[in-house]
């Protein structure tokens, strides 16, 4: 069995505990809803005989991914994602994320063939099924996406900040500077590039408000 028979096999098995209401875009799934999208993106790995994947859930909202784009200067062909939930039914997942067969990680299924494919995306069912997909249902407003990303703290990527940044604007004028300042010091440790785009895109929010 070569990585793409085996990506195969487990898309097969995903996609029928997902349900028909998720189609498979490319590397994952995808249902769309009346203002956004929700994904189940999968990863996968070789290390012949084995294989590894593992499924990240992420939530689209139109609404801020429009002033994201518009405030940090996203290419709208590229495409992203406001809610990426890495930590979302555990905090114990590593910094690094290695995705090595028999890792005994919670995030990291591996099998060999079709029968213990099958035997890995049972692992993955009770969490798709008890926690995934009702937090999918959690993230339909600007007002849901603040409370994920910055109350929360769902997501503890870096990658967190420029949606959850417009997410508090949009969803808490009074209180979105706040968040802004708490991710300004963070951002401390990053490049002065993307210091000076985030200061840039806080500078294009404060406008709108006048």
């Amino acid at each position: 069995m070569n990585k793409r028979e085996a990506q195969k096999i487990v898309d097969r098995k995903i996609a029928a505990v997902l349900g028909p209401d998720f189609r498979e875009p490319g590397e994952g799934f995808v249902r769309r809803f009346k203002g956004g999208a929700d994904f189940l993106f999968v990863g996968f790995w070789a290390y012949p005989p084995h294989f590894v994947f593992t499924a990240t859930p992420a939530v689209r909202l139109d609404v801020v991914e429009k002033l994201f784009r518009r405030v940090f200067d996203v290419d709208l062909k590229q495409s992203t994602v406001s809610t990426e939930l890495w930590r979302f039914d555990s905090p114990t997942r590593p910094a690094m994320h290695v995705p090595l067969p028999n890792s005994g990680s919670p995030y990291f299924f591996t099998f060999s063939d079709e029968a213990t494919a099958a035997q890995a995306v049972e692992q993955l069912r009770p969490r798709l099924a008890n926690t995934i997909l009702p937090f999918y249902e959690r993230i339909r407003t600007a007002a849901d996406a603040h409370r994920a990303l910055n109350v929360e703290m769902l997501d503890t990527s870096l990658g967190r900040i420029s949606h959850g940044l417009v997410a508090a604007f949009l969803a808490d004028k009074a209180g979105w500077r706040a968040v802004a300042a708490r991710y300004a010091a963070e951002l401390a440790a990053w490049s002065p590039a993307d210091q000076e785009r985030y200061r840039v895109a806080v500078q294009r929010l404060e406008a709108m408000e006048h």
